[in-house]
């Protein structure tokens, strides 16, 4: 498996299908997007979103514009193809915890399913079906 490096990454959610779930970008920003069905981001940093911003109220109110608001960024990435299937209980049995952010749910930034807010991650599996599970820092 070939490393992408440095990646910011965000759900895409105007993807076709999920071989388009994620997009990303290689850092330092490329000015073409990537898209991947699952990713594996190691030395994470999550920039939250500004709740006051229009992007933000336009996806709450579902506008239909959709903007880039919030994203992760990492120190080393990996595409994980063909489709990675892990069934919940892999993912709860290694230590993953979900993460989660929707601010139509009212989440206010990336966290926990406690409500506690995660700035930084050890590490981040964002599968095909839009979900995101992470690894505590030490």
């Amino acid at each position: 498996m070939d490393s992408l490096g440095r990646i910011r990454a965000h759900r895409n959610l105007n993807a076709r299908d999920t071989s388009e779930t994620w997009s990303f970008y290689t850092l330092p920003k490329s000015a073409r997007v990537e898209r991947a069905a699952s990713l594996l981001l190691y030395d994470v940093d999550m920039k939250q979103p500004n709740m006051s911003s229009k992007a933000v109220k336009d996806c709450i109110l579902g506008g239909g514009h959709r903007s880039v608001f919030a994203w992760l960024k990492s120190a080393d990435a990996y595409s994980i193809e063909p489709r990675a299937t892990f069934s919940i209980d892999d993912v709860y049995s290694l230590s993953w915890q979900r993460l989660r952010f929707n601010p139509t749910k009212g989440q206010q930034y990336f966290q926990d399913d406690d409500g506690q807010r995660i700035d930084t991650a050890a590490a981040v599996l964002l599968l095909s079906n839009g979900h995101a599970y992470f690894r505590r820092a030490s």
